[in-house]
């Protein structure tokens, strides 16, 4: 019985669907060496389509007392700057789940979106990564 608290990451990337299918891997191998460490949270990383993304974020909103969002703008060129700003949010995350909740049966919910940005002074490979939280 796995008694870890659990988090559900849900993840829109609209961009190259070969940077999309590298990082999928790489997101799954992620997950996998996680599950494999009794001593981490349980974690699970899904690709969504936009509008799964946006169900997603209603019942965030629906869940929790509040949710927290951020964002930035970030260049992104290789799949593994993409990869390394989620692990990052990830495990920010999962230590936070940690930390300030004592109930192993603990899930949690966070979403990332990862668009082009849409400003008319930005690169071609240029991001907007917005990513919300329950609390």
């Amino acid at each position: 019985m796995n008694n870890r608290p659990k988090l559900h990451v849900s993840i829109y990337y609209d961009g190259n669907s070969k940077l999309k299918t590298k990082m999928k891997r790489q997101l799954s191998a992620y997950s996998e060496r996680l599950l494999s460490s009794p001593w981490e949270p349980s974690v699970k990383i899904c690709l969504d389509t936009f509008s799964t993304l946006e169900e997603k974020r209603v019942q965030q909103e629906i869940l929790y007392d509040a949710v927290l969002t951020y964002r930035t703008k970030h260049s992104l060129t290789t799949s593994y700057e993409l990869y390394t700003i989620i692990i990052l949010l990830n495990s920010l995350t999962r230590q936070r789940l940690y930390e300030n909740n004592p109930d192993p049966a603990k899930k949690d919910l966070m979403i990332i979106s990862v668009m082009p940005s849409r400003d008319d002074n930005q690169g071609v490979n240029d991001y907007d990564i917005k990513w919300s939280l329950g609390k």
